[in-house]
């Protein structure tokens, strides 16, 4: 009997799924460019006013059905100059993920508030929490169960025993956490080390009406470093260690960027970076920044022995920042702000 190659792509994806891409969250590769999603403490915790951060994720095309997510996300100062060296922070985000064939869907939206207290001349503490909001939907209609095989033949319409209580659920998260930050007055150099705890409290969240299926908490570690090296040239170094359930990811990456124009307000940078997601992918990616913007494409080249469905493309990634800063008259500027 000749079996048809969707059939086959089917099977791959469901041997060969790296384990630790069944975590529960959404996950991208350029993680140091989505700070609410890093880490609540992140947010405010930057030189400017106000951020706008987003990302888009598609992985996997080459399999039945590609998986899809995308982030946005604001964060702001609130009383900056005003709190003894100090500073408040607050934001939100939005994910929406969308993946397999029972077109899973995730829909989240947080809302965020940090506080960083300023150590000495060039270290800061900070510490945050978000809340999130969690919709999950899934099609179970557009699955097919070992019922509906008759012998050798496939019958849609054959009843099948498989029941779901819900195909849509709501869940409510707490999350929080906290970063060590340095940085050197006017300079580029800046180093944050952090962790974060994600959904704390751990909802249920089962489609099948099950009391004992939390949505695990999940804990980042990372450390993110930009060291200016030269004048014009900087070195980038950034590495995230994850942990959900029983699950675990490492991604590191390395990089420079070089200042085509270093003047302040006139920046105009190109960065290129090589990362690794262990186990599993390698991760070439490039960047562009211009003034107040930064443009960052990526693309998982996959290693694992799920490339027997994906044949090693994994997929492209797109970042875009954009943080504003307001002039400040002469007579409130301050000549070393926070951050």
């Amino acid at each position: 009997m000749k079996v048809p190659f969707r059939l086959l792509m089917h099977v791959a994806v469901l041997a060969f799924l790296p384990p630790f891409l069944g975590a529960q969250d959404i996950h991208f590769s350029q993680f140091a460019y989505n700070p609410l999603h890093l880490n609540p403490a992140l947010a405010g915790a930057f030189r400017g006013d106000m951020r706008f951060s987003a990302q888009y994720r598609s992985q996997w095309k080459s399999v039945p059905v590609p998986y899809l997510t995308f982030s946005a996300a604001y964060d702001q100062k609130l009383l900056a100059g005003l709190l003894p060296d100090g500073v408040l922070g607050v934001g939100a985000i939005f994910n929406f993920d969308r993946a397999g064939d029972a077109d899973l869907r995730q829909t989240q939206l947080g809302l965020n508030a940090s506080y960083t207290q300023q150590l000495s001349d060039f270290w800061f503490l900070g510490g945050g929490f978000q809340v999130l909001l969690n919709q999950k939907a899934v099609s179970p209609q557009q699955l097919t169960f070992g019922e509906q095989w008759t012998g050798d033949l496939f019958d849609p319409t054959a009843p099948v025993t498989e029941n779901f209580a819900n195909t849509s659920i709501g869940l409510f998260s707490a999350s929080a956490g906290v970063n060590l930050h340095f940085q050197l007055d006017d300079d580029r150099t800046k180093v944050d080390i952090g962790a974060a705890g994600y959904h704390i409290n751990e909802p249920q969240s089962s489609f099948l009406g099950a009391d004992d299926v939390p949505f695990p908490l999940k804990i980042n570690g990372y450390a993110l470093a930009n060291v200016r090296v030269h004048p014009k040239t900087d070195a980038l170094f950034q590495a995230l260690y994850s942990t959900q359930g029983p699950y675990r990811e490492l991604v590191a990456l390395i990089g420079g960027r070089y200042y085509l124009n270093a003047a302040p307000g006139q920046e105009l940078a190109l960065g290129l970076t090589l990362g690794m997601r262990w186990k599993d992918a390698l991760i070439p990616g490039i960047e562009l920044q211009y003034l107040a913007w930064r443009v960052g494409v990526s693309y998982d080249i996959n290693l694992s022995d799920f490339e027997v469905a994906t044949f090693k493309r994994g997929g492209p990634e797109v970042s875009v920042q954009y943080i504003f800063t307001r002039v400040q008259p002469p007579d409130t500027f301050k000549a070393c702000p926070i951050f």
